[in-house]
């Protein structure tokens, strides 16, 4: 079993049986549970899974520290980055902002989709 960290990001597949592999980004942990952002473009959602829960996707492999890059003669060069969670910026770490035109008052941050965290790169390892 691996041990999952806040803040990291792994692919996983939910059982070996499937080709198909998704990114999940921890975004908090409790005594019980993990807080998961699925990571799938515009259709990226988060949820609440029971530590249990967590066991049945088969861990492939930790992306935290990936970031690709094109160089000019367009193969890709990969490179591994430190990175922080902080508060994000635009919301103040609220996960919401004020949106007059609606009843609500409020509507999701566009920068962390209401996580209230983003990540900082704070170097490079070489």
């Amino acid at each position: 079993m691996e041990t999952y960290k806040v803040g990291s990001t792994y692919l996983v597949k939910f059982n070996t049986h499937s080709d198909v592999l998704i990114s999940m980004m921890v975004l908090l942990e409790t005594e019980k549970a993990f807080h998961v952002r699925w990571n799938n473009g515009q259709n990226s959602n988060e949820q609440w899974l029971d530590k249990k829960t967590v066991n049945d996707y088969i861990f492939v492999e930790d992306i935290t520290s990936f970031m690709k890059n094109d160089n000019k003669w367009g193969s890709v060069e990969t490179k591994k980055v430190k990175t922080s969670l902080i508060p994000c910026f635009i919301c103040k770490g609220f996960g919401t902002i004020p949106d007059t035109s609606s009843t609500a008052g409020n509507k999701i941050c566009p920068r962390c989709n209401g996580a209230k965290m983003i990540e900082l790169i704070v170097g490079t390892n070489n």
